[in-house]
C-alpha cells in the first residue's frame, strides 16, 4: 500500500483553508507518511513565522491518504 501526504493550512479567524499542498512523494507505510507530515508541518510553521501564525490564527493539519490509483 502506498500513501500520499496532503497538508492543509487553515485560518481559524477566517474559517477557511487554503488550497491543500500535496507532496510529490509516495510513502510505503502510514508511519513514514505521518512522520514526514510532522516534519513538513514544522518546516512550514517556521517558514510562515510567529507573527503570521498569530495574526491570522493559522493552523497546519495533514492527512495521509491511501493511494488507490497510481495516476493520482
Amino acid at each position: 500500500m502506498k500513501y500520499m501526504l496532503i497538508i492543509f493550512i487553515c485560518s481559524q479567524i477566517q474559517s477557511e483553508c487554503y488550497k491543500p499542498l500535496i507532496l510529490n512523494e509516495e510513502f510505503n507505510s502510514k508511519y513514514d507518511c505521518l512522520h514526514q507530515g510532522y516534519m513538513e508541518s514544522q518546516i512550514l510553521l517556521e517558514n510562515i513565522g510567529k507573527d503570521q501564525v498569530n495574526e491570522n490564527g493559522l493552523i497546519i493539519k495533514f492527512n495521509c491518504k491511501e493511494k488507490i490509483n497510481q495516476n493520482i
